[in-house]
């Protein structure tokens, strides 16, 4: 985000950015995590908390073949061109690099 807004950061704040947006520290955020304002109408924090384990590719535990491919079309329609790329699979991690050869997502602890 600091290149995208050319405000380069310290070592220091890197960290504090990273540390700040960590799954964690977002789960245990009320303002973040939706407990504090949750939608009744889209979300039953009953049946499942708004952020879960923060494991990539475990949306497989909660969607079928049928939906993963609605999901996926409606996901690619909304998302063309914008440039974002997400990891929905754990084999995707460390994979996708800049022109520079620089890798551009970070791994995340399982």
């Amino acid at each position: 985000m600091a290149c995208f807004l050319d405000r380069p950061l310290t070592p220091d704040a890197t960290e504090a950015v990273s540390n700040h947006c960590s799954f964690e520290q977002m789960r245990n955020n009320a303002m973040v995590n939706r407990v504090a304002h949750c939608y009744t109408d889209i979300f039953d924090l009953t049946q499942s908390k708004f952020m879960r384990k923060g494991v990539i590719g475990d949306w497989k535990n909660y969607f079928t073949e049928e939906q993963n491919r609605a999901f996926n079309k409606l996901y690619n329609k909304k998302m063309q061109g914008s440039g974002l790329e997400l990891i929905f699979e754990p084999e995707e991690i460390d994979t996708r690099k800049n022109d520079e050869g620089e890798v551009t997502t970070i791994k995340l602890e399982n």
